[in-house]
């Protein structure tokens, strides 16, 4: 799910944004860096539901005030280590950066952000198929879920593996019905729409 880093030494937490419109305030100009989203498929995602829920009208203000990175990772380690005071990026790396000491809070968006979800497959025809189907059998089980929860923080949706100890339970988390469909058939139309902006950027 992607949400919002605020460095809580730069930033009170009563002054950051709260909704995804918020993020179109001049007064956070300068303030808000998010990864390129013609780069990195997290960023894309959140341009695509700012688009979703505000069309341009949000979006191209919210490209006005941020400042582009090209790798994602930037976009919460720089807000950690002090260099901005606003970030977006997907929710486990603000409980990683929490868990190391850095003066890091994480902010929900009022208007719901988007749970998008990873899958695992077998390739039809493929050359090993029952190999494929013990790889396949192990990736979806209890263990294999509380290691991905361990190494890399993400939440899980088996019911029986509990999100890292510091997140909030889902059921307290907003969200609002995102259509991946349509953001991947967009996306050149999209990303245009971002170049042309940027292209433009004071």
């Amino acid at each position: 799910m992607m949400i919002f880093i605020v460095n809580t030494k730069m930033m009170a937490l009563a002054d950051a944004p709260k909704s995804w419109k918020d993020l179109a305030d001049p007064k956070y100009k300068g303030k808000i860096i998010m990864a390129n989203p013609s780069l990195s498929g997290s960023a894309y995602s959140q341009l695509a539901q700012m688009v979703q829920l505000y069309s341009w009208d949000v979006a191209g203000k919210v490209i006005e005030n941020a400042i582009f990175v090209p790798k994602s990772r930037l976009a919460y380690s720089q807000v950690a280590k002090g260099e901005y005071a606003i970030g977006l990026t997907e929710e486990s790396r603000v409980y990683s950066q929490m868990a190391k000491g850095f003066p890091v809070a994480p902010v929900y968006p009022s208007e719901g952000t988007a749970p998008r979800l990873s899958s695992v497959a077998i390739v039809k025809g493929g050359p090993n198929p029952e190999n494929a189907k013990i790889f396949f059998n192990w990736r979806i089980s209890k263990t294999a879920n509380e290691i991905q929860v361990k190494v890399r923080g993400k939440r899980v949706v088996r019911s029986d593996v509990k999100a890292r100890g510091n997140m909030p339970p889902m059921a307290g988390i907003k969200t609002f019905d995102y259509d991946a469909k349509a953001a991947s058939a967009n996306r050149d139309k999209i990303l245009a729409g971002f170049n042309e902006r940027f292209a433009k950027k004071n």
